[in-house]
């Protein structure tokens, strides 16, 4: 050790143990560092330690060489032959960025990608690291992140999810092997993504070399995925895994099987429910109904098909019990719910609208709605999920209204809201016919639409409040304000204009509403000044 490292050593053990117990060292006067420090001012020990420090610290430092770099330098980036967005757009990119009209952003990237541009290069680090937070933005990210953008994922190990699969079809059956059993968490859903949409018969290769290994968890997230390119070619192993060890992972099948109506799942399930309804003719004078038998037992057969032996705890206003409290209903519900509705109408040669009213002539009627509903969606059986649906708005029936508005066709949906407001004569409110629908329907709105939702707005807007109008104006407060921040997003953007036209009128409900309504206004022209500038 030199003589300035072994004093450096002496510094440190004295500013461990204190200058009160230890005083700090004599200055050496061997090489030019004791030259330097015999010129410091003579003061107290703690500062004097501290000038010492400082000095022979810096000593150390001074003439050393730098250090050459271990690792590589990093490729560098192909060039970007994607165009960048122009300047007005990346402007309305920035205010999103900046948490100005968040909720806007996922359209800005679907326009975005639909129009080929990509995000200018100095602003993909707030995009990537805005993602790393929200899992539904990945896929509209990596769509608009250009050769830069992806080269940027690659060397950051937060950012990975915006790799994606480009690189899939790159890679041959053994690569994806590999991958598969040596991969990241990510890069497995990825790899197994992409196979679902391209090559099935790989998907379920690769799924049954590991199935057995895998943790509970992760055969529930690769089940998750299976949805995609599902047909009867998986059958055959999803049927296998009804006797996973796993009771979530079984389930899961089950339900996957439950779309195919012609697995073995669902003719066992048609089985079972043969014996348990059947139709009664009630003659000339009488209707016809339907006669339900309980199953007597939820045996090993019926749980390894997905039957849960435990009716979920719910509770419900007015005191009512719903059906499934009773352990038997339940199973039943769930028996029905795996039948495809072909085989009633098979069966009996029954329409939807016979059935329904067969089924109300028991006293079952509510559990078969519910059960029906569940298999009517499963199938995409929209002339029956239309007959079912009074019935589901007279008994409030969440979870059925929740299904309709989940995976079917757009103009179908639409198609019954318009048809609930034209029905109800009343301009839209708390407790409309059409409220459900509108609250849950996500997709973007026709013009027809949102013409005829902002027609009843309007008519409710100008009803004249009764004398004591307390609760008048609380009820409209909790239909106004959150219906304003809905129709902002769901409404075309192109009606910003036809929307404004609203303050034109001064009268005194509409000043009352003046900040949520203008706000609305002020999110569809920023939507629609967005959209000019990506589309142009």
């Amino acid at each position: 050790m030199t003589t300035i490292e072994a004093y450096w050593h002496e510094l440190v053990t004295t500013s461990l143990v204190g200058t009160g117990r230890q005083t700090p060292p004599p200055v050496p006067n061997t090489n030019p560092a004791g030259q330097l420090l015999a010129g410091l001012p003579k003061t107290t020990h703690e500062r004097f330690l501290l000038l010492t420090a400082a000095t022979v610290g810096l000593y150390r430092r001074a003439g050393q060489p730098t250090t050459t770099a271990i690792t590589p330098p990093l490729p560098p980036c192909t060039p970007d032959d994607q165009p960048s967005c122009s300047a007005a757009a990346a402007h309305h990119l920035a205010s999103m960025l900046s948490n100005n009209h968040p909720k806007v952003l996922p359209e800005w990237l679907a326009a975005a990608a639909a129009a080929g541009y990509r995000v200018p290069h100095h602003q993909l680090v707030a995009l990537l690291q805005l993602g790393t937070s929200q899992k539904s933005l990945h896929g509209p990210i990596r769509a608009v992140l250009g050769q830069r953008g992806r080269w940027l994922a690659d060397h950051n190990p937060a950012w990975a999810y915006a790799r994606g699969n480009a690189d899939m079809g790159r890679l041959d059956e053994a690569q994806m092997q590999q991958r598969w059993e040596t991969g990241q968490a990510h890069e497995r859903l990825e790899l197994l993504q992409y196979l679902r949409q391209y090559n099935t018969a790989q998907a379920r290769t690769l799924l049954q070399l590991t199935w057995k290994s895998e943790k509970a968890d992760d055969r529930r997230r690769f089940l998750d995925l299976c949805g995609a390119g599902l047909s009867m070619d998986d059958e055959p192993w999803l049927e296998t895994v009804l006797d996973d060890r796993s009771t979530h992972v079984r389930t899961f099948a089950a339900v996957l099987l439950g779309k195919l109506p012609e697995s073995r799942l669902c003719q066992r399930m048609q089985q079972r429910a043969m014996t348990l309804i059947t139709l009664k003719d009630g003659g000339l004078l009488k209707r016809r109904s339907l006669e339900v038998t309980l199953p007597d037992t939820c045996d090993e057969a019926m749980v390894r098909d997905g039957i849960a032996c435990k009716p979920p705890s719910m509770s419900y206003a007015a005191g009512k019990e719903p059906w499934w409290l009773s352990e038997k209903s339940w199973w039943l519900a769930q028996i029905v719910s795996f039948v495809p509705t072909n085989y009633w109408y098979q069966q009996w040669q029954l329409g939807p609208h016979e059935l329904i009213k067969a089924a109300q002539q028991s006293d079952w009627t509510a559990l078969l709605v519910h059960a029906w509903t569940q298999a009517a969606h499963r199938s995409g059986d929209l002339p029956f999920l239309e007959a079912l649906l009074p019935l589901l708005l007279k008994h409030n029936n969440q979870a059925a209204l929740d299904m309709l508005t989940e995976g079917l066709p757009a103009d179908w949906i639409e198609t019954i809201i318009l048809r609930l407001l034209h029905e109800e004569r009343q301009p839209i409110h708390l407790e409309h016919a059409a409220m459900p629908f509108l609250l849950r329907y996500q997709q973007p709105w026709s013009h027809r639409l949102a013409r005829a939702v902002w027609q009843s707005v309007q008519e409710r807007l100008a009803q004249t409040p009764p004398k004591k109008s307390s609760s008048f104006w609380y009820t409209m407060s909790q239909l106004v304000v959150p219906l304003s921040e809905m129709l902002a997003l769901r409404f075309p953007a192109d009606m910003a204009r036809e929307v404004a036209v609203i303050f034109a009128d001064e009268h005194d409900p509409i000043q009352r509403w003046h900040d949520p309504l203008k706000h609305m206004v002020v999110t569809l022209q920023f939507r629609d000044d967005m959209l000019k500038e990506l589309t142009l």
